[in-house]
């Protein structure tokens, strides 16, 4: 007899939707800080995601080999033609291979949200004015204080 691992459907499901529902409160797109900390959530999320996928998929694939071998402990007589085997056990195992494909889904996803908000905070960025220190500062004051003086005497000598 095959041995299950203590994997429970129900609590991978109830992660991943917690997850989903993470990633759909979204973040402010004009704040930089809001993007950071979205970005950090994600790297979260992207590390916890693939063994929730293999783990659905393990669900799946043990329910189909469970569902095999019941079939297959029956005697020939009563046992199912492949076309309508193939279609039980679609059935059999349909909660399984919906946990797995959302699961799946989920995680091919999360990687384009997180190109997506990479992208979005490069650009906030580069937009962003560069910071300017202070004696660097103080000297562009002077400089054009020099300069306003220069051109008020300049005008004083035109006229």
């Amino acid at each position: 007899m095959k041995e299950r691992l203590d994997i429970n459907a129900e609590k991978i499901l109830e992660e991943a939707i917690e997850i989903a529902e993470g990633l759909a409160c979204g973040y402010s797109n004009e704040s930089g800080d809001a993007m950071s900390t979205y970005l950090s959530v994600l790297v979260t999320y992207l590390a916890r995601l693939p063994k929730m996928e293999a783990d659905a998929e393990y669900l799946m694939n043990y329910s189909k080999g469970d569902y095999g071998d019941t079939e297959a402990k029956k005697p020939k007589k009563d046992q199912l033609m492949a076309t309508h085997f193939k279609e039980v056990m679609g059935r059999e195992v349909a909660v399984y291979a919906r946990v797995y494909k959302f699961i799946y889904r989920l995680n091919k996803n999360i990687i384009e949200i997180q190109k997506s908000v990479i992208t979005q905070l490069s650009y906030l960025k580069s937009t962003m004015p560069r910071n300017i220190n202070e004696s660097e500062l103080i000297k562009k004051i002077e400089g054009l204080t020099r300069e306003v003086s220069a051109l008020k005497k300049w005008k004083e000598e035109i006229l």
